[in-house]
């Protein structure tokens, strides 16, 4: 009995630090919602602005050897027409290509960023394809998880190229 008092006593003396902590925390996450939208928007637009008509693919990678062969020879000539493509490789490319820096950054992360396409779909809304683990699988003899992405980025592509003709 005197355990269930005692346990009862500290959730009144914890409720209100938990509602404390909330009411504190909660401006700060509302925040950060709003600078990830109006990020969001920036990007779109920026992008949007800077790129010629008929683009809205960035495709960001490096010249490894794993994915470059790959990329280049199987994936671009499927979807070239409508790509601004980034060789993270080449030392200039942050200058060359700021709108797509930062973009990269704010839609990359730092999660699995490299190899990465960003698909800008109508009505400012935007998918993104991480090839990284896929073609981690694929050094493994694990071919599938690479064509089922690439499959699907194609897929997006042709469809929002349909959409906006």
């Amino acid at each position: 009995m005197a355990s269930r008092i005692i346990k009862g006593a500290g959730l009144v003396v914890a409720a209100p630090l938990i509602l404390a902590v909330v009411v504190i925390l909660l401006p700060f996450v509302f925040l950060l919602f709003v600078g990830r939208f109006f990020g969001h928007l920036w990007y779109v637009g920026r992008l949007r602005a800077s790129w010629p008509s008929g683009k809205f693919v960035l495709i960001a990678y490096t010249e490894s050897e794993l994915w470059a062969p790959y990329i280049e020879n199987t994936l671009l000539p499927q979807i070239a027409e409508h790509c601004v493509v980034v060789n993270r490789s080449r030392e200039n490319w942050k200058r060359q290509f700021r709108a797509e820096h930062g973009a990269l950054s704010f839609w990359g992360g730092w999660r699995s960023y490299n190899p990465i396409a960003v698909v800008l779909r109508p009505w400012g809304r935007i998918r993104v394809f991480r090839f990284y683990e896929s073609f981690k699988e694929m050094k493994h003899g694990h071919s599938a998880s690479l064509e089922v992405t690439a499959s699907e980025l194609v897929r997006c592509v042709r469809e929002t190229a349909h959409v906006r003709t």
